[in-house]
């Protein structure tokens, strides 16, 4: 593991909340560019470390070169939607329908609409620390998301199952917000705001 006090550097402000949750000694710093910016930054001792997704390393043909470690979803929730894909087209296209047919995969869809229902009732957005996971459990979705302060001293998770996308997303992000993740996102739209 990482020594006390040791600079890990993140893009994100959800990873950094999660990051400085577990272990509060850690000095995040902020950090933009490419992969490669951000390998080449750590190397140059910008960073002890530095969090990202483990795909851009997988492209980059990076993961043999830099020892790295995978973040559990226990450890490190991810955004919501990410690892998702969508293909857009015009929504009178004539070869819409064959398109979704072909290409949909009703269960990421699913896990997606449900993580996304989370996300709208939390009325959050791209610059508000909250993760969320939704998997398929034997036909039923099975949601955990968490909403975070930036400074990662408060945390409200929680989980909920269910069948619909829309119930299990709202029930989940309902139950964050009693919990007192409403006062967090307050605070958070009152920065942005001023």
């Amino acid at each position: 593991g990482l020594p006390g006090g040791a600079t890990v550097a993140t893009g994100s402000l959800r990873r950094r909340a999660q990051l400085l949750h577990r272990r509060p000694d850690l000095n995040i710093v902020e950090i933009r560019g490419n992969v490669e910016t951000r390998v080449r930054k750590m190397r140059d001792g910008d960073a002890d470390a530095i969090v990202l997704a483990r795909a851009g390393l997988e492209r980059l043909g990076l993961t043999s070169q830099i020892p790295h470690s995978v973040l559990s979803p226990n450890v490190m929730l991810p955004a919501v939607g990410q690892g998702f894909l969508a293909v857009a087209t015009l929504k009178d296209h004539p070869l819409q329908g064959f398109i979704r047919g072909a290409l949909n995969h009703e269960v990421s869809e699913r896990a997606a609409l449900t993580e996304r229902a989370m996300l709208r009732t939390l009325e959050g957005g791209c610059r508000v620390p909250v993760g969320a996971l939704a998997l398929d459990r034997e036909g039923s979705i099975w949601l955990r998301g968490l909403v975070a302060s930036p400074d990662g001293a408060l945390v409200y998770e929680g989980e909920a199952d269910g069948r619909e996308p829309e119930d299990v997303g709202g029930r989940l992000a309902r139950d964050l917000l009693e919990q007192g993740a409403e006062i967090v996102l307050g605070e958070i739209r009152e920065v942005r705001s001023s």
